[in-house]
């Protein structure tokens, strides 16, 4: 397990069929059961496939398997977005605190008039690599 949120669980595993390591997300089979935590969850993995940029970690399946939804995305190293911020010890001027619960969809938003907040995972599920 590599991270854990509201929507569901994060796991390294390889994608048998290319030999590569993905980040598997997958909703938990009680979760699954409830039909509009299903359909929020199915949205994410369409909005989050739909998204085509460099620093946007790229979907490279949607499925499920045994009624447990997951999708897998590229694998990527280094400490968690969460983290990093707590390192840095305070957010950009002019943008709410990072632990305030809409500090990433502000983010994005900003980042992108076109951007949805509903496409913006959690902090605490992205990752950054590379030196500081």
């Amino acid at each position: 397990e590599v991270g854990r949120g509201g929507m569901g669980i994060v796991y390294e595993a390889e994608q048998l069929s290319l030999g590569r390591r993905v980040a598997l997300k997958v909703l938990p089979l009680a979760t699954a059961m409830d039909p509009r935590a299903l359909q929020r969850f199915q949205l994410e993995a369409q909005a989050a496939a739909w998204l085509q940029h460099p620093r946007i970690v790229p979907v490279y399946a949607v499925g499920s398997f045994e009624d447990v939804p997951y999708y897998a995305m590229q694998f990527i190293e280094g400490q968690s977005l969460a983290a990093v911020l707590r390192e840095l010890g305070r957010p950009e001027p002019g943008l709410p605190a990072p632990d305030h619960p809409n500090w990433f969809a502000d983010r994005c938003m900003a980042d992108s008039p076109r951007a949805s907040g509903k496409r913006c995972s959690k902090i605490s599920s992205m990752t950054r690599t590379g030196a500081r």
